[in-house]
């Protein structure tokens, strides 16, 4: 299939903002920026607080401005249990943080003509044939599932009896034990809220979209995520599974009066992803760090990027003392 790309595709431009600011750096380094001390201070007043009114358990917080660090700093603990503090290159789990890095590996496919935006889902996953309220089965695209139009959702924003309960999706953190495959026929068989095109929602699509690269790049979906995308930016540390369990940051839960810690069968899990174990190698989530995770922030942003990933990530569905619903802004 033909595929027509601008000059200056969108992976090299990711490269070449990478580039960019990899020089910026070489050639200025260390300078003092005159707003630097007072940024410092607004940040460090409100990592003490947070920390001190037991908000979050333990945090590092990246400020990049035009290409230079403008602020780093990790805080509190990585496992206050143990008294493990944090570190600049701790570990987190990503979960829908890594919707990007999928979406940017169908387009570096896009790119080079095995995937098309306009391709029906069903090309590539001949069973993937979810109908809409009314019985009707639409033609669902490529370019539905990247911008979350496609008339999927997620589980946690229907009602106990939803259909997606029904059907018994995972919403990825609930240790379900699916695979990949058994998971996009329950997604099919819950069927779509509305016709592909019709709104915006928030959704599951990420998870579809991770099968269809999978089937177009001829390799599971962490191999094509790291050839596409982590591997050219030099994304060390991102990936569908830990390597170094000592910077694993321990998830928390929001909880009154402290943070508590999320269940230990889900939080001391090797591999650094947010769905079942039997297929965390196919599906979308994953883990990183910050230093590595704001290597693609030039670009994904021409602003300036401030990167905070704090140890209170979601909890499985099944804990209501955690909400999985993404967060405001």
């Amino acid at each position: 299939m033909s595929v027509t790309t601008t000059p200056l595709s969108r992976r090299r431009a990711i490269t070449a903002g990478l580039a960019g600011a990899a020089a910026l750096l070489t050639l200025a380094p260390a300078r003092a920026r005159a707003g630097d001390a007072a940024l410092a201070a607004r940040l460090d007043e409100t990592i003490d607080r947070a920390l001190a009114d037991r908000k979050i358990v333990g945090t590092v917080v990246t400020v990049v401005r035009s290409g230079d660090v403008a602020y780093r700093r990790a805080a509190g603990y990585a496992d206050r249990e143990a008294g493990r503090a944090m570190r600049a290159d701790a570990l987190f789990r990503l979960a829908s943080l890594s919707k990007t890095m999928v979406s940017a590996a169908a387009l570096a496919l896009v790119e080079q003509g095995r995937l098309a935006v306009t391709d029906p889902v069903a090309q590539w996953l001949p069973d993937f044939t979810p109908k809409t309220r009314d019985g009707q089965v639409p033609v669902l695209t490529v370019r539905h599932l990247l911008t979350h139009t496609a008339g999927l959702s997620y589980g946690f924003f229907e009602p106990e009896d939803g259909p997606y309960h029904q059907a018994g999706v995972s919403d990825g953190l609930d240790l379900s034990g699916l695979s990949l495959d058994e998971e996009i026929r329950r997604i099919a068989a819950a069927g779509l809220a509305e016709a592909p095109g019709t709104r915006w929602r928030y959704s599951i699509a990420s998870d579809v979209l991770g099968a269809v690269i999978a089937r177009a790049a001829g390799e599971p979906l962490p191999e094509a995520v790291r050839r596409l995308v982590t591997a050219p930016l030099g994304m060390t540390d991102t990936g569908f599974s830990v390597t170094d369990r000592t910077r694993l940051a321990v998830p928390y839960a929001d909880a009154q009066p402290t943070p508590s810690r999320c269940p230990s069968a889900w939080a001391s899990r090797s591999w650094c992803h947010s769905g079942g174990s039997a297929w965390c190698a196919s599906r979308r989530r994953g883990c990183s760090t910050p230093p590595s995770f704001h290597r693609a922030a030039p670009a994904w942003s021409a602003a300036p990027t401030t990167w905070s990933a704090s140890s209170r990530p979601c909890a499985p569905a099944g804990d209501r003392s955690c909400s999985q619903r993404p967060p405001a802004g």
